[in-house]
Order: C-alpha cells, then structure tokens, then sequence
C-alpha cells in the first residue's frame, strides 16, 4: 500500500511541477502580446501569426530535450541495476529504506506527472 501511496504522490509533484510551468508560460504569452503594437486592433489570428513567428529561447527548448534524455537515462541506469542485481538502499526520514533502482524508476512517475 506504501509503494502505491509513493508512485501516486511523485506523479502528483510532476503534475506540481507542471502547473507551475504552465502559468509561467500563459504569463510570458500574455506579456508577449502585450508587447506586439496596436494588438487590441489586431485578430487573433494575426496575434498568433506574430507570435509564431518569434523564436522560442534555446533554454526552453533544450529544457524539454534534457527532460527526456535525463529520464531515459535514469530507466536505463534503473534497468541496469535489475539486470545485474545490484543495489543502493538508503533510509528516507527513519520511516522507510528505498533502494536507488526502485527511486529512478519513481522518478519516471514524475516525469510522467510532468509531461501529462
């Protein structure tokens, strides 16, 4: 029942993370618009034109890559640590011991949460 209670919250904290992405993103496109000249005399087809037509920042768009390259690597590593039965335990609070596969694999809930 603890190992249910753990997947369900790292899937919470991703979706977290991603609400929190989210309104950053509604915040810095309505900053955009509101930097375009004469958008109230503009359709919202022209403001999405000009907006399409700004490129989005190298982080942004590297962000997503190292999202996803960090979270195959870490199913990778997990896999690994299953093929050749090796394993790091460590103790989280003195309440429980989680061992370092089972926690990358915990860490793809996130992910998931993240990118849903």
């Amino acid at each position: 029942m603890l190992d249910i209670l753990i997947i369900i919250s790292s899937y919470i904290v991703g979706v977290f993370f991603r609400n929190i992405s989210v309104s950053r993103e509604k915040k810095r496109l309505k900053e955009q618009i509101e930097e375009i000249e004469n958008y109230q005399n503009l359709s919202k087809y022209e403001i999405i034109e000009k907006l399409i037509d700004q490129e989005p920042t190298l982080l942004k768009q590297k962000s997503r890559n190292f999202l996803s390259v960090l979270t195959l690597a870490t199913t990778i590593t997990s896999l690994l640590l299953f093929t050749f039965t090796s394993d790091y335990t460590f103790q989280i609070l003195a309440l429980f011991t989680i061992s370092l596969r089972e926690a990358l694999l915990l860490l793809i809930n996130v992910y998931y949460g993240f990118r849903d």
